[in-house]
């Protein structure tokens, strides 16, 4: 069914609906709230951001980078004191 009003909603929009995709995207307001949108622009001309995550890749090309950070840093878990019960 739900495919069925996809394909007469695309047939009516006429070509070229399919290519075009919209983005979410977000801007912080005055108040400092998450505004959500489809603009590429604020009403404050300032650029707004994607709302949608960064793609995962389980190859992991700078695990070891931040495991040395981590270390340096003392900021592993091994370097930790031990958790109070």
């Amino acid at each position: 069914m739900i495919d069925l009003l996809l394909q007469s909603y695309m047939y009516l929009a006429g070509p070229g609906v399919a290519d075009h995709q919209m983005y979410l995207q977000f801007y912080i307001n005055e108040n400092g709230d998450k505004v959500y949108t489809t603009k590429k622009e604020s009403p404050l001309g300032m650029a707004t951001q994607s709302a949608h995550p960064a793609r995962f890749s389980p190859d992991d090309k700078y695990s070891r980078q931040r495991v040395l950070l981590k270390k340096r840093f003392g900021l592993l878990p091994t370097q930790q004191p031990p958790p109070k019960y």
